[in-house]
């Protein structure tokens, strides 16, 4: 099954779409929301690693690879009720966090669909985006203190 691994810094070429968004805010689309595409996050992302010659075994699903391993946001939408679905990378893994141009680009095709992004769960594995968030103005905090 071929796939379109172009990266696109328009979002409103991929409005309404299943997305990939890589570290620099680059957004590669998956398919039309509403679609009868047989290719999904896990057939993309398959391609994707085969592109750029990743052959390693890992204990996680294609699509999950590149979310942690590689720093991707995942962007898709529940079928029945049409609520974003977001993934993005749990540093405990592998090291990885979210990027500031990836979070841009989320909140800006969000709004262009229409989306409330503080009314989303988001998924980051063993825990949520929110404890990640608390534990990151933590440290924010605590550095502050020593400038």
């Amino acid at each position: 099954m071929k796939v379109n691994l172009t990266g696109y810094k328009d979002s409103l070429f991929v409005t309404k779409s299943d997305l990939f968004i890589d570290q620099e805010g680059l957004f590669y689309q998956i398919k039309k929301t509403i679609s009868k595409s047989k290719i999904n996050h896990n057939v993309w992302a398959v391609e994707y690693l085969e592109s750029i010659k990743d052959k390693t075994s890992y204990a996680m699903s294609p699509s999950e690879v590149l979310i942690h391993r590689y720093g991707f946001l995942y962007y898709s939408h529940d079928e029945l009720v049409y609520k974003p679905i977001i993934k993005i990378p749990n540093p405990k893994y592998f090291g990885v966090r979210a990027s500031d141009e990836q979070l841009d680009s989320l909140f800006e095709i969000m709004y262009l669909n229409e989306e409330n992004p503080y009314n989303v769960p988001m998924l980051m594995g063993e825990e949520n985006v929110y404890d990640y968030v608390e534990e990151e103005r933590g440290k924010q905090y605590v550095k502050s203190l020593y400038k």
